[in-house]
């Protein structure tokens, strides 16, 4: 397990079953739970404080490394022992914190075919912005226009979202290849399959 996720995880359990019971885990630290990539200045290794989501009624102020937000009745999933908030929530709270691109690969990430857990199809993201008031909303919607499913690391998107502003065309990704000798499946990060190229 990674270190630091291990910490920012047993940090986080410790807030819901010790400091603020009832509370659910959301913002930067939901993000670095769910497996998005972020910026090292938005991690707990980086700095960032831990951000929880209270019930009106439990209304409590923020503390050194601790940030609490009052919102009412928000979503939720469990994610390794820890609940954090639904993750369409988390990436209306990180969209106004990310570049377009970071954006986009968190969004590709949610969709990644390796994802063990709180995952959400691009479709899923874009149905869920429909009609939506937020802030954040407008920057959402923008880079769910670029996402896709099946992306499984921020590489990838950069690569496939340069490849595509070069004016080629879009890239089929994580295209799947056995060998013919040994029978063994591989995935290809970007692939033009009718051109037999592929971009590792």
């Amino acid at each position: 397990m990674d270190a630091q996720l291990a910490g920012v995880r047993e940090v986080a359990r410790i807030l819901q079953r010790r400091v603020i019971p009832g509370s659910l885990i959301c913002h930067v630290t939901a993000a670095e739970l769910l497996g998005l990539p972020l910026p090292e200045k938005l991690t707990w290794e980086g700095g960032a404080t831990i951000h929880c989501t209270v019930q009106p009624e439990q209304k409590r102020g923020s503390a050194r490394k601790l940030t609490v937000h009052v919102r009412r009745d928000r979503p939720s999933l469990v994610v390794d022992g820890v609940t954090v908030e639904h993750p369409f929530s988390v990436l209306l709270d990180l969209a106004p914190l990310l570049s377009h691109d970071e954006l986009v690969a968190c969004i590709d990430s949610l969709g990644s075919r390796i994802r063990v857990s709180g995952g959400l199809t691009v479709d899923a993201v874009r149905t869920a912005c429909r009609g939506r008031r937020a802030r954040g909303i407008r920057a959402l919607r923008a880079a769910v226009r670029d996402a896709r499913d099946w992306v499984d690391s921020p590489r990838e998107t950069t690569t496939r979202l340069m490849v595509i502003r070069a004016g080629y065309p879009e890239p089929e990704t994580n295209r799947p290849v056995r060998d013919p000798v040994t029978g063994k499946e591989y995935w290809i990060d970007l692939a033009y399959p009718a051109w037999k190229i592929a971009i590792e």
